[in-house]
């Protein structure tokens, strides 16, 4: 039942609807709160407990919210709204400085999905910085880096370093990738087909455009999943990409990308977790939900919260020996063989290669 009251607090905060399922307990509230933060959905949820405040008090009511747990909830909005500001301006400063050391970048999710949430934006729960340097490899980029000083921790992901004080930066030499090989190597076929100096740049930093994130966004929520968990806050920013831009898109243009990638059952499990949770319209799916397939993905979202943080399950993922850790990731990864046949089959392949690679590079 709180799950019900959560996901109706959720529809109020973005204006699908106009009052919780019913009126939460003093008791509730708590569940509540901690169930936002789980989901790293804190600010945007302090919306919807505004408007659920000023509902009940136009009926000549009084909101049975809990002053002290009123007053928790503000403080943390206003904690998300400062760090909003702070990582706009760094997002603005780290392309400066890219730019003037020769990267072509633009910044993936973060800061300019933030800009599709309207007046929500202010508090969506920021994380760190990613930013993609095209046409730089891993190790261009830890050259870099080194060169002005920063500590970092590289894989053939990413490198991860603090840019800014407090603020995490992750630099991308490619924006996505694939465990599974030929479906890799169509993905980076895809991405190659952008160039990020065509990125618009008005938020004061390049950002991708819709062709770009309607694909990524959901190749990130597919690789979170598979490979350590998903939270809620991915999922909406795919919901306000899609509302910003049905107007002017003909998303069944993206069907056959998807399906090249390999993503059309994870695409459908994502719909119907959006139309579940957000009250996605029906016109303006991707594809036809899968109620199966996104069941279980709910459920995993529930259950770790964001990027899985919160399962009991992680701990197994942390092993330090090296192949009890690969054991756990695929027994896990086997719930969802499903919906990612070859990147479950293929992932203990490449986390064998992956390890080889960080050696001979020292990484």
């Amino acid at each position: 039942m709180i799950t019900q009251t959560f996901f109706s607090l959720v529809r109020l905060s973005i204006g699908a609807t106009d009052c919780l399922s019913q009126c939460s307990s003093t008791d509730e509230w708590g569940e509540l709160y901690r169930m936002a933060v789980k989901q790293s959905l804190v600010g945007v949820c302090f919306v919807g407990v505004r408007h659920h405040v000023e509902i009940v008090q136009q009926s000549g009511k009084k909101a049975n919210i809990p002053q002290k747990m009123y007053y928790q909830w503000l403080a943390t909005a206003a904690q998300i709204q400062q760090r909003n500001e702070m990582m706009n301006k760094s997002c603005e400063e780290l392309q400066s400085k890219l730019s003037s050391s020769g990267f072509k970048s633009t910044i993936l999710k973060g800061q300019g999905v933030a800009a599709l949430y309207s007046e929500l934006k202010k508090f969506r729960q920021p994380g760190d910085i990613d930013v993609w340097c095209q046409g730089h490899s891993i190790e261009q980029i830890v050259a870099y880096l080194k060169k002005q000083g920063y500590a970092y921790h590289a894989t053939a992901a990413h490198v991860e370093t603090d840019f800014f004080e407090g603020v995490p930066v992750e630099f991308h030499a490619y924006p996505s990738f694939l465990r599974c090989p030929w479906r890799n190597r169509r993905l980076q076929k895809w991405i190659d087909s952008f160039n990020i100096e065509n990125f618009d740049d008005s938020l004061g930093f390049r950002t991708p455009p819709f062709e770009f994130n309607v694909i990524f966004l959901l190749m990130h929520m597919f690789h979170h999943v598979v490979h350590e968990g998903l939270g809620l806050r991915q999922l909406m920013d795919y919901y306000f990409l899609l509302k910003y831009n049905h107007q002017i898109c003909d998303f069944s243009n993206y069907i056959k990308t998807i399906e090249y990638l390999g993503l059309s059952k994870f695409a459908g499990a994502v719909m119907w977790v959006l139309k579940e949770v957000f009250c996605l319209e029906d016109n303006i799916m991707i594809c036809p939900p899968n109620k199966k397939l996104g069941s279980l993905l709910l459920e995993e979202i529930l259950q770790g919260g964001n990027f899985g943080k919160y399962t009991s399950k992680k701990k197994g993922l942390r092993e330090k020996n090296a192949i009890l850790r690969t054991y756990n990731y695929t027994k896990r990864r086997l719930r969802f063989f499903t919906m990612a046949p070859e990147e479950v089959a293929c992932a203990p392949f490449w986390s064998l290669w992956h390890y080889f690679w960080r050696r001979k590079r020292g990484y």
